[in-house]
């Protein structure tokens, strides 16, 4: 049996050959044991140090780097590795500053690789804003990812239909909100609905298989304990997919539904989970092959930050940072933030005079680009038009925004005149056609 002063001294001579050229290792990789010595053995946890060291270096040389940083930027020369195209001129403006002089695709290519938070209270339609992203990805031939935690597959179905609506604005067959009633089981009595879907689903199905294809899905993430670690199992498995242009997106829908890992007690406090996914995001973006959107609901004590908003005065939107529930910590290490919020009514009337009035988009939306890593132009916010299924790129320039910004408040008033806010004979709120210069997935367009 081995005395402890053996064990020590064992223990000396292990730590001496790390010094040197590093002990001699056996075909586990371990440091052998003495010969007659194989059983009863006490290990220490130096001893058990040594015998784990690494058997590849921790650091490179020059040499080691130059081959994949040279093969990289020959990729990026040749228009292999560019940044992600975003849906919306106006937001593409804010948050791409002076380089976003044209509104095709190429000019809306504003989203770097990083880890970019997204911000909304309920009902603000970040589950869609983050879905038209990932749509917009996957029409650039990019490797998308979308990780659902409180989606089936008829939420999933319902929002994707929705979006690829938008390029049609059938209004007359289906209100706004149909693609919220068909995932909650609202539906309206009678033949009306059947027909209304059948006719919705032969219009886009054949859209969304062209566009998102290739796209991978985790849905219900939540119900099955859906951690951490399993977020970082799927970038890994995102990294691995060579087969399309770089950086691929992977969006996490959305943070506070992460579930523990079974069997480890640190795991019981969200803000632990949600840690350790965005350093799981942080690890895979280094290399630029990858960008993350991290989805976050807005915190209890912030919601009145984000209701309401008076256009004339703006808070900085600088000042919106942190305003996730428990994600407050992780926005500030974030490569962007974007938050959502709800404007008041009255003022955002102007933009919308030539879309038939204000009434049927009460839902307009106001996003702030709170932090923005790699700068950008104007104050960081940006005006869309939201219709409870798609988000509408009503102002690209960013000018009528600036109008109401700074409008008196006798010009608020008669831009919501009586007639553009009345509700249609239905009962309904009046229809709009589809927005001048809305970014829509038409299957002309590809």
């Amino acid at each position: 049996m081995t005395t402890r002063n053996e064990a020590e001294e064992a223990e000396r001579r292990a730590l001496e050959a790390l010094e040197d050229d590093g002990p001699e290792l056996d075909a586990d990789g371990l440091v052998p044991l003495p010969e007659g010595d194989r059983g009863g053995r006490v290990v220490t946890g130096a001893e058990q140090l040594a015998n784990a060291a690494p058997k590849t270096p921790l650091t490179q040389t020059l040499a080691d780097l130059l081959p994949r940083a040279l093969e990289r930027m020959r990729a990026r020369a040749a228009g292999k590795e560019r940044r992600l195209p975003i849906p919306w001129s106006g937001v593409a403006r804010v948050i791409g500053g002076d380089r976003v002089d044209r509104s095709d695709a190429v000019g809306r290519e504003v989203l770097r690789p990083g880890v970019h938070v997204l911000v909304g209270g309920t009902g603000s339609g970040k589950t869609q804003f983050a879905l038209s992203l990932a749509l917009e990805a996957a029409k650039a031939g990019r490797a998308v990812t979308y990780v659902g935690l409180e989606l089936d597959e008829v939420g999933l179905m319902a929002r994707l239909m929705a979006l690829a609506w938008a390029s049609v604005r059938r209004l007359d067959l289906m209100p706004p909100d149909w693609s919220e009633r068909w995932a909650s089981l609202d539906w309206p009595e009678g033949n009306a609905a059947q027909e209304g879907l059948e006719r919705v689903a032969a219009e886009v199905v054949p859209v969304l298989l062209e566009l998102v294809g290739k796209m991978r899905f985790k849905l219900g993430g939540a119900r099955s304990g859906f951690s951490a670690k399993d977020v970082g199992d799927v970038l890994d498995e995102a990294l691995t997919d060579s087969t399309q242009e770089r950086p691929g997106l992977v969006v996490l829908d959305f943070l506070q539904l992460l579930g523990a890992r079974e069997g480890n007690p640190d795991d019981r406090d969200i803000r632990t989970r949600i840690a350790g996914a965005a350093y799981a995001a942080n690890n895979a973006t280094t290399d630029g092959r990858l960008a993350v959107v991290l989805v976050s609901a807005t915190a209890r004590e912030h919601y009145d930050k984000l209701e309401g908003l008076n256009l004339v005065k703006l808070p900085p939107a600088g000042s919106l940072v942190g305003t996730g529930k428990e994600s407050g910590e992780i926005e500030y290490s974030a490569t962007t933030v974007l938050v959502l919020a709800k404007p008041k009514t009255s003022q955002v009337a102007a933009p919308f005079k030539a879309l038939g009035g204000i009434d049927g988009w009460k839902r307009a939306r106001l996003l702030a680009v709170a932090k923005n890593r790699h700068g950008g132009a104007g104050d960081g916010w940006a005006l869309l038009g939201w219709d409870g299924g798609a988000f509408y790129d009503v102002d690209p320039s960013g000018d009528d925004l600036e109008k109401a910004r700074t409008a008196t408040p006798d010009e608020t008033a008669q831009a919501a005149t009586p007639d553009e806010t009345k509700a249609s004979p239905s009962g309904r709120e009046s229809k709009p056609t589809k927005p001048k210069g809305a970014e829509g997935y038409d299957r002309k367009k590809g």
